[in-house]
């Protein structure tokens, strides 16, 4: 939650307490799948910048 004012985590918290299991479960899923996403851009930097 980097980044986030107090204001913004409550208003998440609110939104999350409202949705449903299949809803966390698909949540859960993008969460995953960005982070995967932002490992796998890391590394591609990472070899780039081993070029120079």
């Amino acid at each position: 939650m980097n980044g986030l004012n107090q204001h913004e985590i409550l208003e998440l918290l609110k939104l999350l307490q409202r949705m449903n299991l299949k809803q966390l479960i698909k949540l859960k899923e993008i969460i995953v799948e960005v982070e995967s996403g932002t490992e796998r851009l890391e590394n591609l930097i990472n070899d780039f910048n081993k070029l120079f």
